[in-house]
């Protein structure tokens, strides 16, 4: 109830703007002349307070926040969308039959109202500072209708055309009437619902949102972010440009809200410059709720339910910092699960993918590097997206096996040996990988010499005999093809330690004109599951384990394979062609001050109920694949038993074909389990011999130069001699 009140004292109430109203113009076109750019407004002031999302310097990022539920008038009452009006939210919700109800929050009372109406299917609803809002729904013709909803509680509805728009997903309200934001396009209509002008939606983001009382439309485009002010007739008085990208807008007093990465910023869009807000990350804000109140309140669903957010302090947490780029996912759900069961460490996740720039390619991730290398680390390195080796040979990462070593209950020795031996650098361990995958490559044990092994000999005499699309198949490309020579048979040609390559050697030559032969692009025009296209003739070998079930895969290698699979990696005449994926790497900066709650966090993801976790009906585990913790794969490998058992002695049924022909129906007979598929898994683990990861750059000279063989203008003589040169040059700079 102290905190209520509290919230209550905190929340500055928007001032009323009056609606201006004016006569009907004509529908316009968006070909009209840009006036010059008006004034900028005056910019934020900075606050002192710490903010998280910050990158490695301290720029950027935002506070933290934490929520205040309001308190329900009725049990089980949740909400989809919201809407700022004046002093009060707009919010609605739907039952069963996706009849929707309208509710509106008194910001001054924190009151949840019901509003009295027939509100059919709502799309989405928008609000005005004059506490009017607007509701758009969708009828059981498929029609929409527009209700106006004023701020003494009366409702006026618009039956509306047909705009052409398969779907409509926002509304704002303006001065001059209302954008509906559509798939296609964003319509602005008058007050009276009347179609006034298109704006084209395309994949650029666009979207409608207020400062103070202008109307702006801000998308992407090829410079970074446009914003275009609107007058009351829609008309476009002014554009701007900033370089940064951004995922989303939202209202604001002035300028505008911009989402990057997890951060959201106040954006002078007449100036392009920023200042962090909030971070939704640390806060835990889902960022589509998000609406300002003022800048020390913000209000956005929680798990559905209305709440206020107001700063909140560190107190006696600590604070580890975790950098990463472009993150999938995957690293976020980890830190956020850690810091929902920790209550002494938080992780602050940066991802510096919110630093890109439009015209630059992964200028976060240059920007990443090099915070790194000037002195400012994180605590904790994603090393999916940095090259570790690197940073271990500069000092940067703390071995960890000492940490092992004094741990109670986590011994170096509870690690798989065969993962362990291959993420060892000169003895250390720098490099931490919870759970991985294995690739490889799987094929009719009649095929090869000794039944194990596959050599770049056989390789080139198979494709003579039978063509490299029937042995690889008719999805695999070109470029698919000599990345993985670049990867399996790194050794043959390549050799860091000396800072030399051999792409002139007659067996890359030959592996180049070989893979002319597969298709180019994205894989064909032919799909399917590469299992379907073995059984049924069009292909012979296939890597059978990238998924989250291994040992199902393994009886479905057996089974397509008639009992007679080979797990024979990739062709290579040193190694044996099977590589150990990292599902992600983790490091510890060596000059970290709390490296006992990376530590920590380290322990959390390796052991214990997290890797426990998983959906009991299909056997998925929150974090798949294979575990690096001896004792917790030990635990994986009966439920994955208990799937295969279940899937063995049935069929899988999938379709394969070529793109504009009709499919063909395939049924895979799965052979029974005879429970050997977990003893062939230890196996693989040890056959592991290389980690599936590449230098990016020297990947780019051989796909770079091999495309000038492709296209005609230079033999593959010509071509390897040209990735020779540039590759030696490349590899001096690096190891030399």
């Amino acid at each position: 109830m102290k905190r209520s009140i509290a919230l209550l004292l905190l929340l500055a109430l928007i001032l009323s703007l009056t609606a201006c109203g004016g006569e009907k113009p004509e529908i316009q076109n968006e070909t009209e002349q840009t006036p010059a750019p008006t004034a900028a407004p005056a910019a934020p002031e900075e606050t002192e307070e710490p903010v998280f999302g910050a990158d490695l310097q301290g720029e950027g990022g935002g506070r933290f926040f934490t929520p205040e539920n309001i308190e329900m008038p009725e049990a089980g009452l949740s909400f989809f969308d919201s809407a700022l009006a004046g002093d009060r939210v707009l919010l609605y919700n739907c039952d069963s039959d996706r009849n929707g109800s309208l509710y509106a929050l008194d910001l001054n009372t924190l009151a949840l109202t019901k509003i009295g109406g027939q509100w059919g299917d709502i799309q989405a609803i928008g609000g005005y500072p004059d506490g009017s809002g607007a509701v758009l729904s969708k009828l059981s013709d498929e029609s929409y209708r527009l209700s106006a909803v004023g701020a003494d509680g009366s409702v006026t509805a618009m039956d509306l055309p047909n705009f052409g728009e398969s779907y409509f997903i926002s509304v704002h309200v303006s001065s001059g009437g209302y954008i509906l934001g559509g798939g296609s396009n964003f319509i602005a209509l008058d007050r009276s619902g009347q179609e006034l002008k298109r704006f084209a939606a395309g994949l650029n983001r666009l979207k409608a949102v207020r400062s103070g009382d202008k109307t702006l439309l801000a998308s992407q485009d090829e410079k970074g972010t446009l914003i275009r002010e609107l007058d009351e007739n829609f008309k476009v008085t002014a554009e701007y440009h900033c370089k940064g990208i951004y995922d989303d807008f939202y209202d604001a007093p002035t300028g505008v809200f911009a989402l990057a990465g997890s951060v959201i910023y106040r954006l002078d869009y007449t100036k392009d410059q920023r200042e962090g807000f909030v971070s939704c990350f640390a806060s835990g804000i889902k960022t589509e709720y998000f609406t300002y109140i003022n800048d020390d309140c913000i209000f956005a669903l929680n798990m559905f339910v209305p709440a206020l957010w107001t700063p909140s302090e560190n107190g006696d947490l600590t604070i580890l910092r975790l950098a990463t780029y472009d993150d999938s996912g995957y690293v976020a759900m980890m830190v956020r699960d850690f810091n929902e069961s920790s209550d002494k460490y938080k992780i602050d996740l940066i991802d510096y993918a919110a630093y890109d720039e439009a015209g630059g390619q992964d200028t976060g991730l240059t920007r990443l590097n090099m915070d790194i290398l000037s002195g400012n680390a994180p605590d904790i390195f994603d090393l999916s997206v940095l090259y570790g080796y690197n940073y271990g040979e500069k000092g940067l990462l703390e071995d960890l096996k000492p940490w092992f070593d004094r741990d109670e209950t986590l011994s170096y020795d509870s690690l798989l040996p065969g993962a362990v031996r291959l993420l060892e650098q000169d003895g250390k361990l720098y490099d931490l990988v919870p759970v991985f995958f294995i690739n490889t490559y799987c094929a009719p044990a009649w095929l090869l010499e000794d039944g194990e092994n596959w050599t770049l000999n056989e390789l080139f005499t198979m494709a003579e005999d039978y063509g490299m699309q029937q042995i690889f198949g008719p999805r695999k490309t070109r470029e698919d093809f000599l990345t993985e020579v670049l990867l399996y048979d790194r050794g043959e040609f390549v050799d860091e330690e000396n800072a030399s390559c051999s792409f002139d050697d007659p067996r890359f030559i030959r592996l180049l004109e070989l893979s002319a032969q597969l298709v180019d692009g994205q894989g064909g025009p032919f799909f399917g599951f590469p299992s379907a296209l073995v059984y049924t003739g069009r292909q012979m070998v296939y890597n059978p384990l990238i998924n989250t079930y291994p040992i199902d895969s393994i009886n479905e290698a057996n089974s397509v394979y008639g009992g007679d699979a080979a797990f024979a990696g990739f062709p290579s005449d040193s190694g044996t062609g099977t590589a150990m994926w990292p599902f992600f790497h983790l490091g510890m900066y060596s000059g970290s001050a709390n490296k006992e709650g990376v530590w920590e966090f380290f322990r959390f993801l390796l052991c214990g109920e997290y890797l426990s976790r998983r959906y009991e009906e299909v056997c998925a585990f929150d974090l798949p694949g294979i575990p690096l913790v001896k004792e917790e794969l030990e635990k994986r490998i009966p439920a994955w038993n208990a799937f295969c058992a279940r899937e063995a002695n049935g069929t899988l049924v999938t379709q394969i074909g070529a793109m504009g022909e009709q499919l063909e129906s395939v049924t895979i007979v799965k052979l029974p389990t005879d429970g050997s598929e977990a003893d062939t898994l230890m196996a693989l683990i040890d056959r592991m011999d290389c980690l599936y990861e590449q230098d990016q750059r020297l990947l780019d000279i051989v796909l770079r130069e091999a495309r000038a063989f492709y296209s005609g203008d230079k033999t593959a003589e010509q071509a390897a001699k040209l990735i020779q040169s540039k590759a030696s040059i490349y590899l001096a700079e690096q190891y030399g």
